[in-house]
């Protein structure tokens, strides 16, 4: 029998027993496995995906699962930074640096049988692992987690641009380029017509200085903000670039010529040059535009049209554009989203799947999900979402993924399949974290919160919900902060602590009554009158 000595600490291998000055320490047969393996590989960087294979196996788990084994482990250990024991090395994995001694006492009479009695040990909670996975299998090879890698994401800022060009430059070619860009594998980009403007609440409205453009990077997980500015010099056109990343490192770059489309492929290749030769991030993918200037003009007109709440017309302008671009898959595409918002349920069925552009499909499985939700079709619903997953591990989007796993465990929850909800969610926070998609590990966390507050556990959900909280304050998100301390509320009744629920009642309350959530406003006024009419149990 070997023993394993570090700090003040003796632990056993084979019987996984852990003892501290002699006295023995209670550990979880997942912690010590963990343990035991790091004690076999002291001073090694261990990728976390062999830890996941070597304590999982062939079961299906994020590395959010990983993280809460290694706190757990720091936990048990009571690990602090005075006496470190692991090493956490980032995008890498974790390294054992705590000094490790063997002993070598007595061998036990019966190592055979010790050794068949651990196995069976420790093949139970890999068997109870996959039989909780298994009404989920089928999905498993869909959602393996991909290989670590790390996501750029830019927030474009509204086009500048002269009085004439204001009816389709600020947002059309805005948006015209967030689609294009996030096509890109581990590119992802964002308008401010796609962010959740409570997030910014009170920093809008925006102006180009350089701190709050930090502060607008930050607040939105941008590491780098364009700012273009699109003018005429006679016949040409020129288009100025400048950047402004986190670190408030900034460059420029301009481009000029008298083709509208040669401009805007002129400034894709130019723009990922210079991510390429500054940051050494990969090429964004930069396909040359098959629409005639005129009509790419018109085509980012009906796209500023439609984001200015014009759905009407901008239908009127993508059917003329329709007709003489019949190849155009992107047009029909358009045409189907704006009909599905003015309420005319258009199956996308109907569209060439295969010949929509790479940098729109992502779009296309969002528009047959939301047709299959509201025709009450929810396996093809679902099926629409895995295509959009799939499509995002194909192009590399994460932010594809993340929108396909939030929507998923969604919809799991509503049909009451809550193991289902609880494995989509955690996938939804791994891929927010490696997006640093602050915005959307709010969400994800309050929404992890409910599923495993109808699970009945109530220590996770609080921390999921505390989580969402202390990110929320620093955000400055007022929605999120009120419905988080709404769910704390909640919680906090179910358990019989009147004090604490009244306390996020009326915090939560007085947002609500802030923000405008009348509806809210009622729940939170209820459940004060229905604590009220308990007694308190400090």
């Amino acid at each position: 029998m070997t023993v394993q000595h570090f700090a003040s600490f003796a632990f056993d291998p084979d019987q996984l027993h852990l003892q501290r000055a002699g006295n023995p320490v209670e550990i979880r047969p997942k912690s010590a496995c963990l343990l035991a393996f790091f004690l076999a590989n002291p001073g090694r960087i261990i990728p976390k995906s062999e830890l996941i294979q070597v304590l999982w196996q062939d079961a299906f788990v994020t590395d959010d699962s990983l993280f809460q084994s290694i706190r757990e482990l720091r936990q048990v250990l009571g690990e602090h930074k005075s006496q470190p024991f692991i090493k956490t090395i980032p995008k890498q994995g974790y390294m054992w640096i705590c000094p490790v001694e063997t002993s070598q006492p007595k061998p036990a009479e019966k190592p055979r049988q010790k050794s068949r009695i651990l196995l069976v040990f420790l093949m139970v909670p890999v068997f109870l692992i996959l039989l909780l996975l298994w009404p989920i299998s089928d999905s498993k090879s869909l959602f393996a987690v991909p290989e670590e890698k790390p996501y750029y994401s830019l927030l474009i800022l509204p086009t500048d641009c002269s009085a004439d060009l204001s009816s389709w430059a600020p947002q059309g070619l805005t948006r015209y380029w967030v689609e294009r860009i996030a096509a890109s594998p581990q590119y992802e980009a964002q308008d401010l017509g796609l962010i959740d403007k409570t997030s910014l609440l009170p920093f809008l409205p925006l102006d180009h200085q350089e701190d709050r453009l930090i502060e607008l990077a930050y607040r939105t997980g941008s590491d780098w903000i364009l700012h273009n500015r699109l003018s005429r010099e006679g016949t040409d056109w020129l288009l100025k670039c400048r950047a402004t990343g986190q670190d408030r490192s900034t460059w420029e770059f301009s481009v000029k010529d008298n083709d509208f489309n040669h401009l805007i492929h002129a400034y894709e290749v130019q723009l990922s040059r210079q991510f390429q030769a500054k940051m050494g991030w990969s090429k964004i993918i930069t396909e040359a535009e098959s629409l005639p200037e005129k009509d790419l003009i018109g085509y980012l007109g009906s796209i500023q049209i439609q984001l200015q709440g014009n759905s009407q017309a901008a239908l009127k302008q993508l059917e003329l554009l329709a007709q003489d671009n019949p190849k155009d898959q992107r047009l029909p595409l358009r045409i189907a989203e704006i009909q599905m918002q003015l309420g005319n349920l258009h199956d996308p069925s109907c569209l060439n799947v295969e010949r929509i552009p790479s940098s729109d499909i992502f779009r296309y499985w969002l528009l047959a999900a939301k047709f299959y939700e509201l025709v009450g079709a929810a396996e093809k619903q679902k099926a629409a979402y895995y295509e959009l997953f799939r499509s995002g591990a194909e192009h590399g989007s994460g932010r594809a993924q993340l929108r396909a796993l939030s929507a998923l465990a969604r919809i799991s929850l509503d049909e009451s399949n809550l193991d289902l909800a609880q494995h989509h969610a955690f996938q939804a926070l791994h891929f927010a974290r490696a997006l640093s998609s602050g915005p959307d590990e709010l969400s994800i966390r309050v929404l992890l919160g409910q599923i495993l507050f109808l699970q009945k556990q109530y220590e996770a959900a609080k921390s999921e919900w505390s989580a969402a909280l202390s990110k929320a304050q620093q955000l400055q998100n007022p929605f999120v902060n009120a419905d988080t301390l709404f769910q704390l509320g909640r919680l906090e009744m179910e358990q019989k602590q009147i004090e604490r629920a009244r306390t996020h009642f009326k915090q939560a309350r007085q947002l609500f009554q802030w923000i405008g959530k009348t509806e809210a406003l009622a729940g939170c006024d209820r459940l004060l009158l229905a604590l009220d009419a308990q007694p308190a149990n400090p």
